[in-house]
């Protein structure tokens, strides 16, 4: 397995005693553990370069809180120049109230995922933004295969994860964020804060 920069499965290739290695019924699970295995390794190996670079030492300096000027709205949470002023604080605290009950009762944004098959869906592949999710493969299709047709079906189904991928819909931004940048907005400004 080669991953990609994004960290994906860029592509694959299954050995020509596959079928002496495992059953067919384990094929699917086969191909997420060695996904797995090639993360574990390109993180193993980032951490030696890391090491032979002494990058760790940047690493703790960027660990390192700069102290915040007195009054200092964080960057995150300044306003730009084109949006308007702070509204009345019983207006915000009143939508703030009703956001942080929504909260609790919404359900939590499932992660964009994109899946693809081949062979006719006897194999399909889902990933997400940051890793390959799932494989499956049908087990009588899988034993009746050589190694080089389920590579082929294997990058088949990736090239259209890849692509539903790249066509899911990002997660909606919370209405919390807009809510929060006003409370910031506020406590940056100590006069609004004065009876």
């Amino acid at each position: 397995m080669v991953l990609g920069r994004d960290g994906l499965l860029e592509t694959l290739r299954v050995d020509a005693n596959w079928n002496r290695a495992l059953e067919a019924e384990a094929f699917g699970s086969a191909v997420l553990e060695a996904f797995q295995a090639a993360t574990g390794e390109r993180l193993a190996e980032w951490t030696r370069t890391q090491q032979a670079l002494g990058l760790q030492a940047e690493v703790d300096n960027l660990r390192t809180v700069p102290t915040p000027v007195s009054g200092e709205i964080p960057l995150a949470f300044r306003r730009s120049a084109g949006q308007p002023p702070p509204r009345p604080l019983g207006d915000l605290a009143e939508d703030l109230i009703s956001a942080f009950d929504e909260v609790g009762r919404a359900p939590a944004p499932k992660p964009a995922t994109g899946t693809g098959s081949a062979a006719g869906g006897k194999v399909t592949l889902t990933l997400s933004p940051s890793a390959l999710v799932s494989c499956t493969a049908d087990p009588a299709w899988v034993s009746r295969q050589t190694a080089t047709m389920l590579t082929n079906a294997l990058l088949e189904a990736l090239a259209a994860a890849r692509a539903s991928l790249r066509e899911a819909a990002p997660a909606p931004e919370s209405p919390l964020n807009d809510l929060l940048s006003e409370v910031f907005a506020i406590l940056g400004d100590p006069g609004r804060l004065r009876p």
